[in-house]
């Protein structure tokens, strides 16, 4: 089961870290209890082109409070989308933005993103849904787990560690 949502899904414009935690655990809490192991991946606030030095400073303070925020939270993954879209300088690489400076352009801003979003899924399942593949995909088996010690659950289906 797959569910995309974006910041103005999640929250109203300018909400509060915590409002948005709230919301994520709720969504976190709605996986549970439709018997899915649940894997939220919460992307880190994407950068600004044009935006002025007050701008950048809230950005990176909203960041940092989310992933104080939602770290301790189990099956939640925290991306951190800048290493994709920043240059060795610490600038947004423009090429990889809309003209507008704020949203990501539709070819390659857009696979940057997803590529994000992929290397954090790996995390969770492993580096066999990086390799393309035809058919149906593998599931992934657990020996044992490391979490509750059981044997032959699902990986990332450990209730001991999914539990909010």
């Amino acid at each position: 089961m797959s569910s995309s949502r974006g910041g103005n899904d999640l929250a109203r414009p300018n909400a509060s870290p915590q409002a948005i935690c709230v919301n994520v655990k709720v969504a976190l809490v709605l996986l549970l209890l439709s018997d899915v192991a649940p894997v939220v991946l919460v992307a880190k606030v994407l950068p600004r082109c044009f935006a002025s030095t007050d701008a950048e400073a809230s950005l990176r303070l909203l960041n940092r409070k989310l992933t104080a925020a939602l770290k301790r939270t189990p099956c939640v993954g925290i991306l951190n989308p800048d290493h994709h879209l920043l240059d060795a300088v610490k600038a947004p690489k423009r090429h990889i933005f809309a003209a507008d400076g704020h949203h990501l352009s539709a070819g390659e801003g857009i696979e940057e993103l997803a590529e994000v979003f992929v290397r954090g899924l790996a995390k969770f399942y492993g580096a066999g849904i990086l390799a393309p593949f035809s058919g149906a995909p593998a599931r992934y088996i657990v020996h044992q787990c490391h979490q509750c010690g059981s044997k032959g659950h699902q990986h990332g289906g450990c209730y001991e560690y999914c539990r909010p």
